[in-house]
Order: C-alpha cells, then structure tokens, then sequence
C-alpha cells in the first residue's frame, strides 16, 4: 500500500475515531453533568447555565443536548466527504457501507432501553391491545365503552402493524420493531430519492442522520413518522 493509498484510510480512520471519542463524551459524560447542574450540585459556572428549572424539566435540556450531539456528528461527516478529492470518492464508493453503519447506530437507543420514551407511545400501545382483544369473549368491557372504528382511517395504519406484531411478540417489542422500521426506512428512501435526482448524490443521504430521532417522533406522532419515508418513495419513484 503505497503512501498516497493510505491516506483515505488514514482519514476515515481517524473520522471514526473522532465521531467515537465525541460520541462517548456527549452521551456518558455531558448528561450526568446537565443533571447535576439542574439540581444545582455542579461546579458554579455549570449550574448558572441552567436556570430554568421552574419551567423546564430536565429531560428538556438533555433533549436539546441530544440535538447538539447529533449536529456535533453532522459537522464531522462535513469535514469528511469535504476533504481531498480521494477521499470524497472513497466516501462515495463506500456510501452504503456509511449508510448501514448510521442506521445501527439509531437502532442501538430503541433497543438498548426497554422502554421507549414518547408522549403518546403508551397510548397507541393501549389502542392496539384493545383492537386486538376486543372481540375476546372473556373480555366483555371493551364492547361495553368501546366502539370500533370500521372506516378506513389514516391512522389505522399504525395500529394494523401493531396488532399484527403484537400477535407474535409482547408490545414493547412490537413498538421497537415498528420505531426499528421506520429507522431504516428514513434513511433508505432518502438515499433512493436522491439516487433518483443524481446517481452520485447517494452520500448526501447522511445529512438526515440528525433528524431520524426528532421531536415529532417522541411526541408518538407514528404514523407522521412513516410519512416521511413514504414521501422520498414517492418522489424517487415520480
């Protein structure tokens, strides 16, 4: 290997180790430091950034430091493909091995955790049970305060894939398994859209790595969620 064909490896490399090293401060080191910040038992100059502990809870703040993480890795990936020209096309050539190694990475929070944290997530899990066992026989109070909706709604999509997995597996799984899909999803479709546009703009897909977990997704807005990468579907295949 000769010098010059070192080099892209010697960038990436040294990409990844950086993307590690700020990965590992940004999720075990700054949220231990945000939570003993609101709770005022950090160092002074820590605990007058956080001063609105009146209005906001601390899951708010480590939210919006989640956000700055995930721009923090945005900027890195636009110092990588920005760099020499071997490198771009090194990038370029490697684009879905790229691809697959951020759609691990958004895998690895839903199933690291048992619990998913949205707002009306339990609420979708509920409906679908009920769905799911309204017609039980030994279950008789869900016919009693429950009427099934039988017109085609847009929001029966969600609860279809619910009910469906919640048949085989336990409904916390059944949630991980349609959140895991639409993870994947999002970024494929982007990746087919702009592959649709212009062949070589497959790399331009790592941009939406930020937004993959936003904030309308832990609001439990699922089936918008799923919009998304029916939209790029779309627009790929007009």
């Amino acid at each position: 290997m000769t010098k010059l064909s070192r080099l892209p490896f010697l960038f990436v490399l040294a990409t990844l180790l950086l993307a590690a090293v700020w990965l590992v401060f940004a999720t075990l080191v700054v949220p231990p430091l945000i939570e003993s910040a609101y709770r005022g038992e950090s160092l002074p100059i820590f605990n007058r950034i956080i001063a609105g502990q009146a209005v906001h809870p601390v899951a708010h703040y480590l939210m919006v430091w989640n956000r700055i993480t995930y721009f923090g890795l945005v900027i890195i990936l636009v110092i990588f493909v920005s760099e020499e020209a071997h490198v771009r096309a090194w990038a370029c050539r490697y684009t879905p091995l790229l691809l697959a190694l951020v759609i691990i990475i958004h895998l690895i929070p839903l199933w690291a955790f048992t619990y998913f944290p949205s707002q009306d997530g339990a609420a979708h899990l509920n409906i679908a049970n009920v769905i799911r066992k309204y017609s039980a026989l030994d279950l008789p109070v869900f016919r009693e305060y429950y009427v099934l909706n039988k017109h085609f709604e847009p929001n029966w999509d969600t609860y279809v894939i619910l009910v469906s997995l919640m048949s085989i597996v336990p409904p916390l799984v059944a949630e991980k398994i349609l959140l895991s899909s639409y993870v994947i999803l999002l970024p494929l479709s982007t990746f087919y859209a702009l592959r649709a546009i212009r062949p070589t703009a497959g790399l331009l897909t790592l941009v939406v790595s930020p937004f993959i977990h936003n904030r309308l997704l832990h609001m439990g807005f699922y089936n918008f969620s799923y919009s998304l990468p029916m939209f790029f579907l779309f627009l790929a295949i007009g």
